[in-house]
Parts: C-alpha cells; sequence; structure tokens
C-alpha cells in the first residue's frame, strides 16, 4: 500500500495490544499523514480512541474506515462493537446488517445483532438473526445461550429448554446454561424437575447465589413457602446487603392458604417482617446496585386476602422510598411544568399488551382528545404484540424503556410531563418503585391492581363508581376519583357458537357452576359456601380452569375437597379444565349456567367475560372495592336480584340460576340486552379527561 508500510503498521497495532496507547496513536497519527485515506490505520485510530475512553471520535474514525474500505465487514462490525456501546442501537443495527451482508457467515455480527435487535424490541427480527447464526454453526454457544434467554422472553419455555439443552449436551459442566435449564424448567412449570437440576448444580457449587434463588422461587412456586423462605435466609447469611433475599425472607406469601388460621397467621408474620426490614433500611447494608434488586420485587398477594391494607400498603411504599431516595435524590421536580396548549400526559406500564391490564386502560390512552393532550406512552416491559401497536399509534410519543431503575426514571423525567398515570401499581415491583419517585407535578394510579399504592408521591387514584363503596375514599392514601362506569371504555368480547359441552369433556345433563377465577384468588370463605351448593344440587358440578401449575390446583383442591367432604359431597363432583385458548374460554363461559364470584376479590375481567356471553353471575358485595367488581357490573346491568346480601341468598341465587332453566334464560337474555350500559360506553373516558385538564397538585 502506497505511504504505509506493513512494518510500521504492525508496530502501531502492536503497541496498541500492550496498552501503550500514547505511544500507539502517536504511530497511527504518523501513518495516517502518510496516507490520509488507509482503512487499516483508521481503524487503528478507532481502536486507540476507544481504549482512551474518547467514544465519540472512535465512532468517528471508525466510520470513515468503513468508508474507505465498504466491501470490508470487519470494519462495519467493529463500527457496530463502538455503536453499541454508545447505546445506539439502530447504528448499531445497520453496521452490523452490512457486516452480515458481506459475510454471511459472520457468526459475530449475527450475535451482535440479534443482541441488538433485542434492545429496540424487535424481538422476532432478533430471533431470525441468532438463528442465522446457529445455521452456519449449530453449535455455537454463545447465539444458542442469547436465542434462548429470548425465547424465555417471549414465553416460548419449550424452545428455550432445547436451546440450553443443546449447550448442555456439548459442554455438560456449563454452569449458566444449567441455570437457564432450570429457569425454563419454572416458566414450564416441571418444578420437581427444576429443583433436581439446582439440587445438582448447587452439591458442586454450594454457594451460587443465582442456584439458590431459581430454587427458591421454585418452592415458592410449589406452594412451598416455609421451604422457600429458608432458602431466601440462607442468601442473607451469607450475604446481609442482598436485598432481594431480604425481602423475599421477610416479606414472602403463600399463593394458596390452607386455611382462613394460617392466611391470618401468614399476615401477621408479613406485618412483623416489614417492621424489621423499615428499622434494617435506616442504615442498609449492601450496594446501590443490591437495593434496587430487593425494591424491584413484586407485593402481589397480600390484596388478595381481602383485608384493610391502607396501614401495610404505606409501611411497604415507605421501604422502598426508604431505599431508593439516596440512590436518585435529584429525581424530584420542584416546578410545575406549564406548557402552551396540550397538556403533556404520560401513561407507564409493564402491561401495554394483550392481558387484562391493556384491555381496562387502552381507552384511556387511545380516547383521550389528541387536540387537548400530548401523550407520551412508556412500555417498561419487553413484551409487545399487536395490541402494543394500537396503543403506539394512539400516541404521540412511544417510549420503550429498559436499563436501570434510575435512567428509566431519568428519561421520564426529561419529558417533561403535567401528569404521570400508571394504570397498575402492583403488579410489578419496577413500576411500582417508580411510583415512589416524584417524576410529574401530578401523578396517578389505576385500578389495574385494585388497592392503595400507599405512595405519598401518588396524589390521586382512579376508580370505577360502581364497584366502590360509599367509604372508598377511607382505604386509599391517595385521594380517590369516582370515574362513571367501568371506569374505562371496555369492549365486549366476541363470542361464537361453535362448540359443545362434549368438547370440553363437560356432561351434558350437569349443572355447570363455572369458577373460573386464578385460584389465589379464591379466599378460603368461599370453600364453605361452593360445598353448599354442590350439595343442595345433586346435578351440580364445579367447573374450574386449570393453570399450568398443578401444584397450586392440588393446594386448592386439597382445601376445596376438605370442606366438600364435611359437606357429604366428593371431589368427584369438580371438573378441572385444561388450559384453554381464548375463543374456548369464551365459549366455556356459554356453555355453563352460572358463574360463581369469590367475596375477597371478585372476578374483574373475568366476569366481563363472562357477561359478554350472557352468563349470569351470582355475586355478594365485599367489603372493598377489589370485592364489588361483579357486583357494580351487574347493578349498571339493571340485575340486583343476582348481588346476594349474604350467604344463605348466595346459594339460594345459585341453585336457582343452575336448576331454573326459563329464569336462568330470562336472565341471560336481560343481560345481552344491557350490553350498552357496561360495554363500549364512552362517558368513563369524556370524565377522565376533565379531571385530567382541570386538575391541581
Amino acid at each position: 500500500m502506497a505511504g504505509v508500510s506493513r512494518e510500521a503498521l504492525l508496530e502501531a497495532f502492536a503497541l496498541r495490544r500492550d496498552n501503550r496507547a500514547g505511544e500507539a496513536e502517536a504511530a497511527f497519527r504518523a501513518l495516517l499523514a502518510a496516507e490520509p485515506g488507509n482503512a487499516d490505520v483508521l481503524h487503528g485510530m478507532s481502536l486507540v480512541a476507544q481504549a482512551s475512553g474518547r467514544l465519540p471520535e472512535a465512532i468517528g474514525w471508525a466510520r470513515q474506515a468503513a468508508l474507505a474500505s465498504p466491501g470490508h465487514p470487519g470494519l462495519h462490525y467493529t463500527l457496530g462493537v463502538m455503536l453499541d456501546e454508545s447505546r445506539d442501537p439502530e447504528g448499531a443495527c445497520l453496521a452490523y446488517s452490512e457486516a452480515t451482508r458481506l459475510k454471511p457467515d459472520f457468526l459475530q455480527a449475527w450475535n451482535n445483532l440479534g443482541l441488538a435487535l433485542e434492545s429496540l424490541g424487535r424481538r422476532d427480527d432478533a430471533k431470525d438473526a441468532y438463528q442465522a447464526a446457529l445455521a452456519v454453526d449449530p453449535a455455537y454457544a454463545t447465539a444458542l445461550a442469547n436465542l434462548g434467554s429470548l425465547r424465555l422472553g417471549m414465553g416460548d419455555n419449550e424452545g428455550a429448554l432445547a436451546d440450553f439443552r443443546r449447550i448442555l449436551a456439548q459442554d455438560p459442566a456449563n454452569a449458566p446454561a444449567r441455570l437457564k435449564e432450570a429457569q425454563a424448567l419454572i416458566a414450564l412449570k416441571r418444578l420437581d424437575e427444576a429443583r433436581s437440576v439446582l439440587k445438582a448444580l448447587l452439591a458442586a457449587r454450594s454457594n451460587d447465589r443465582n442456584a439458590i434463588e431459581l430454587i427458591a422461587r421454585a418452592c415458592a412456586d410449589m406452594n412451598d413457602n416455609d421451604e422457600a423462605v429458608k432458602w431466601w435466609q440462607r442468601l442473607v447469611a451469607a450475604d446481609p446487603g442482598d436485598w432481594a433475599a431480604r425481602m423475599e425472607a421477610g416479606l414472602s406469601l403463600r399463593a394458596i392458604h390452607h386455611s382462613e388460621a394460617a392466611m391470618a397467621t401468614a399476615r401477621d408474620r408479613f406485618a412483623a417482617g416489614l417492621r424489621d426490614l423499615l428499622a434494617v433500611a435506616e442504615s442498609p447494608p449492601g450496594s446501590p446496585a443490591q437495593r434496587l434488586r430487593g425494591i424491584e420485587r413484586v407485593n402481589f398477594l397480600l390484596a388478595y386476602q381481602g383485608e384493610d391494607d391502607r396501614v401495610l400498603q404505606a409501611d411497604y411504599a415507605r421501604l422502598v422510598r426508604r431505599l431508593l431516595a439516596p440512590i436518585v435524590p435529584e429525581l424530584n421536580p420542584a416546578r410545575r411544568s406549564e406548557h402552551e396548549g396540550r397538556r403533556r400526559i404520560g401513561f407507564a406500564s409493564c402491561f401495554f399488551r394483550d392481558c387484562t391490564v391493556g384491555h381496562y386502560f387502552k381507552s384511556w390512552i387511545v380516547d383521550l382528545d389528541a387536540g387537548r393532550f400530548e401523550k407520551f406512552v412508556y412500555n417498561l416491559g419487553a413484551s409487545e404484540d399487536a395490541f402494543t401497536a394500537e396503543l403506539r399509534r394512539g400516541a404521540d410519543h412511544f417510549r420503550r424503556l429498559g436499563g436501570p431503575l434510575p435512567e428509566v426514571a431519568g428519561a421520564i423525567l426529561q419529558d417533561d410531563l403535567d401528569i404521570l398515570v400508571f394504570p397498575e401499581l402492583g403488579m410489578n415491583g419496577r413500576t411500582f418503585a417508580l411510583g415512589a419517585l416524584r417524576l410529574a407535578p401530578l401523578q396517578c394510579a389505576g385500578w389495574g391492581h385494585p388497592v392503595t399504592s400507599g405512595h405519598v408521591t401518588i396524589d390521586f387514584f382512579f376508580t370505577s363508581a360502581i364497584m366502590e363503596p360509599e367509604d372508598g375514599d377511607a382505604h386509599y392514601t391517595e385521594r380517590l376519583i369516582r370515574l362513571p362506569g367501568l371506569g374505562t371504555r371496555y369492549a365486549c368480547s366476541p363470542v361464537g357458537i361453535k362448540l359443545v359441552r362434549s368438547d370440553l369433556g363437560l356432561p351434558e345433563a350437569a349443572h355447570l357452576y363455572f369458577f373460573p377465577h386464578a385460584l389465589f384468588k379464591v379466599h378460603p370463605e368461599n370453600d364453605a359456601t361452593v360445598a353448599r351448593i354442590l350439595a343442595e344440587d345433586p346435578a351440580g358440578l364445579l367447573v374450574l380452569c386449570a393453570g399450568e401449575n398443578r401444584w397450586m390446583t392440588r393446594a386448592f383442591l386439597d382445601r376445596q375437597g376438605a370442606a366438600l367432604e364435611r359437606h357429604g359431597v366428593g371431589l368427584d363432583r369438580v371438573r378441572v379444565l385444561p388450559s384453554l385458548t381464548r375463543y374456548a374460554y369464551l365459549e366455556a363461559n356459554r356453555l355453563c349456567e352460572v358463574m360463581l364470584d369469590t367475596t375477597r376479590w371478585s372476578g374483574g375481567n373475568t366476569s366481563l367475560d363472562a357477561l359478554a356471553s350472557g352468563l349470569p353471575i351470582v355475586s355478594r358485595r365485599g367489603r372493598f372495592m377489589r370485592g364489588r367488581q361483579s357486583a357494580g357490573m351487574l347493578s349498571r346491568l339493571g340485575l340486583a336480584e343476582l348481588i346476594a346480601r349474604d350467604e344463605p341468598e348466595y346459594v339460594n341465587i345459585a341453585l336457582r340460576l343452575g336448576c331454573d332453566k326459563s329464569w336462568r334464560e330470562e336472565v341471560s337474555h336481560r343481560i345481552v340486552a344491557s350490553h350498552a350500559r357496561l360495554f363500549d360506553d364512552p362517558e368513563p373516558v369524556t370524565a377522565l379527561e376533565s379531571f385530567l385538564l382541570g386538575a391541581q397538585h
């Protein structure tokens, strides 16, 4: 090459490899003066600048190198690596794509392209990139591991398990792959296998924190909370600063309690654990990263006990804020933002997808007047689908925010919102932790998790006027805003008429009492009520919907079976449906006589699906909003006669619906005829708009 000797070039690169940065840079600059357009020299300059921490300059040199030799795949790959480092995944994707176009068997470029695409939320494209690498080399463990992790995040747990087992077939001692194998088994609810894998791993690596955490989570999924706590305590003993373990050791709850007395004992233990944690948090051990891991746990199961959680939630929120405040003390806007024209409103959630929260609160985003509101949507979760795309189209700005919690908070703060709305606070630990920060002058929560957040930083709580009791204000630390109707415009689920009972393995002549609730929502006080109904209707069958977790189903059936036995009824009067498609589930509603509501946490989306199918519901108002959802819906439909005042009346209504076909059909016709009172109602969003336009902190 003219102007640059190969020996001088090799010497300059040798200086860089020996970390003699100043000498290397001087050598490359001398070569650059001799031949300014030499791609190898430009490449060397980019590497020296990168090693010296001058990343923008390094990227500039790397771009010049790629332009000087556009057919060189390695130069495009290097540019991609630097763009990745500078957190420019879109630019990195372009660079890696060019590298793979020039060299289709470039394994590292395909793998890095997959990682960059993942960071942009383009998970299907990322999967294609990993698979392209594996088409070149099926044994490429790095791409297999990344593909398996991606599949785990996408819910393809079987595919993930196969990927990690391919790695282990080549390298049985690969501990990270063994951990991921266990994680996939846990996701598949093959919990016995997961525990065996983890115990074998711990036999060789007794202090492996990740293995201990996974085995604790497997035990909890098996409803063995006592065993799970022992594992968490082992981690705390090894490292007192391990806040993820400390929080679980003090606050974890069983999903299915054996009895009301056991539930009360667990609640007392939770309260004591919370007091202890608050005391330790006065001068907390551990690093900021460890504290962040601890506060991003989910305090989910407490609310399903159906008690007054205001004090405990406020204390839990105080604990989160106490741990978080020293880490992000600057995130506290001191003034109210003022913008001409439209108010800036943000919505933050991990559930902007096809799920209950997404369906509940979609209208809050897409229906708000675009002429009055500038809408920001912050997707805090990895999952996106066609439903997410609808929300994206309904927003002025759609941001997918990942990374460390302080960075996510800072990104929201920079948008200078007038109002920030969390559709739920309680189903995701990261979202709950963000709620502890003042990211906008006015902050609100919705009833995606219908219990107070306890946060002093949440000013208002949106609820449904038809569901909230008169004394509901006393149940929240926030100021309560009752929106009319459901509080949202909720679309009626489409219902077909195709399946028959035999398609679901259900007997034609039986009276089917549908009980489709997630089993952790069912309070032990409901067991005797269900038993009385079946005892008084010899043709009655209880129809449950099984989840994938057979341990939870077994724990529930053991408890319900004991109540049935006390009333002379066997478990042969219970049918457990397998996991159903969405369509088959809606058909199951149509094929049953009546849905039995639960008392402490009544049906929400479950009841809306039943009513969309014309299925009558027997309900009974609980003390708190979360135990009054179905009753509110029935009241709105003009069907107050299905709302029992006490347990004997509940049993009588259920039996009449189960046994009196003519009355049941009359009620079903009335439900369908009154759909417009409940579904696709624009009034709640109109009321929300009015509040948001006039709200002051």
